[in-house]
């Protein structure tokens, strides 16, 4: 009897983990793609709202991208609960800093619309900017209890 009862549990451990695996992969097939569309083609200045200060934050926002791109392909190998959370913490620590950047230069000019885009864009970055902070903290107190648990069970 518990044979039979452990196996279905192992099918659906193995399949839950090759589903989040598959998640990452199409994860750092949509950040290449962002990276094509804001570097290369069309390209950032491709966009009429977005100003030429916008090179001041590019190295940033790609810097983000990038990290984001690493940290999913460490999860395609390797996705136990301490490392995500290390991970996240990285990802998040680059993502403020070009959040904050965004904030910062502000590099959008939205006078040609009705809408106000400037505030709408301007709460968003900083509703980012804040969950993002939280996330952060959060992630730091997974890594280290997760440490602390392996530490304990050891």
């Amino acid at each position: 009897m518990a044979t039979a009862y452990n196996a279905p549990q192992q099918a659906i451990t193995v399949s839950q983990r090759t589903g989040r695996r598959i998640g990452y992969v199409i994860a750092i097939l949509i950040n290449a793609v962002f990276l094509v569309l804001v570097n290369a083609w069309p390209g950032w200045e491709a966009m009429p709202f977005i100003t030429a200060d916008a090179v001041d934050v590019l190295p940033l926002v790609n810097a983000s991208i990038a990290v984001t791109m690493l940290a999913n392909a460490l999860y395609v190998v390797e996705d136990a609960p301490r490392v995500k959370a290390v991970g996240e913490v990285v990802t998040g620590i680059v993502a403020l800093a070009a959040t904050s950047a965004l904030i910062d230069v502000f590099p959008f000019d939205f006078s040609a619309y009705a809408f106000p885009w400037t505030l709408t864009v301007t709460a968003i970055l900083w509703v980012a900017l804040i969950g993002t902070g939280i996330s952060v903290v959060v992630n730091l107190v997974k890594a280290f209890r997760g440490s602390r648990r392996q530490r304990a069970t050891a």
